[in-house]
């Protein structure tokens, strides 16, 4: 048995990335599973990664939101930072469209809906996440989504130094993790290295339900620095099977902050039924009709 900080048991290896590894655990004190995000650090850099791990954890933990998943504890273990949180039990809305395909536009606005609502708080806390992607929805039971991971999240009042705007490290892997978001769900103001503001999540977010509703990326490139890049200089692919939900999510992928919707008006028009036009009866006297009603009313 492998003992964290002398309280949590590593029982089960979940998945594991670039930065780290995340498993599944039970708290020996409290009695209950828990999820353990294992940072793994490299040679250099390591105190930075290690104060980043905090900085999200301190992050999380202060929001209180039931689409955001809940930060129970950060340890130091072995010289490497343990961040100990809510397990879920399910896939992430990547791994569900990879394994059944494109969800249906309802149930793309429901978890738009559930999202924004989050971002929104997070907002309101001054904390902007700056990654959300499909890999960082989880989809619990019902297909009750959860956002996770704000590794790179920060205060909007604090950009460091080496993030100033102007600046873009030459490292791909330095650009789009520990500083700029995620290739193909970054805003381009993140790219340039703009101070974080709340359109970026917006940004994310429409990137995220254009893929959870069409089944492919809204930008690509021939590799990932091209695929980060696009939003710049492209607009996102039209597209094909969003229905009613296509002009808001391409409203929230616009190239310049100013243009995208607020969280609030994101919530509002995914709650909105599709239109859809309406005929009059026909006059008993057999007269043609004159007009026609667009339904507009909100569930």
């Amino acid at each position: 048995m492998r003992l964290i900080a002398g309280r949590y048991e590593l029982q089960k290896e979940l998945g594991a990335g670039g930065m780290g590894a995340v498993w599944l655990g039970r708290d020996q004190v409290l009695g209950r599973s828990v999820a353990i995000k294992e940072i793994r650090l490299a040679a250099t850099g390591a105190t930075k990664l290690t104060a980043a791990a905090f900085q999200e954890a301190r992050a999380a933990a202060a929001l209180n939101h039931t689409h955001i998943v809940p930060v129970y504890d950060v340890v130091e273990y072995r010289s490497r930072p343990w961040i100990v949180m809510l397990a879920i039990e399910g896939p992430t809305l990547q791994q569900r469209v990879q394994s059944d395909g494109p969800l249906g536009p309802d149930a793309v606005a429901r978890i738009g809906v559930s999202l924004a609502s989050a971002l929104d708080a997070a907002h309101e806390q001054g904390i902007v996440h700056r990654d959300v992607k499909p890999s960082n929805v989880m989809l619990a039971r019902d297909d009750h989504p959860w956002l996770v991971d704000f590794g790179i999240a920060q205060p909007r009042s604090c950009v460091p130094a080496d993030e100033a705007p102007g600046t873009v490290a030459d490292d791909l892997a330095i650009v789009s993790r520990a500083a700029k978001g995620s290739a193909g769900y970054a805003a381009p103001e993140q790219v340039r290295g703009d101070p974080p503001e709340p359109g970026v999540d917006v940004f994310g977010l429409g990137a995220t339900l254009y893929y959870a509703v069409e089944g492919e990326h809204a930008f690509s490139g021939d590799d990932a620095w091209a695929t980060l890049m696009a939003p710049q200089f492209e607009s996102p692919r039209r597209p094909r099977k969003a229905g009613s939900l296509g002009t808001i999510l391409l409203r929230m992928m616009a190239r310049h902050p100013a243009d995208r919707p607020t969280l609030a008006e994101v919530q509002s028009a995914l709650r909105l039924p599709p239109r859809r036009t309406c005929f009059p009866r026909r006059a008993h006297s057999g007269a043609a009709p004159l007009g026609v009603t667009v339904a507009t009313s909100a569930r």
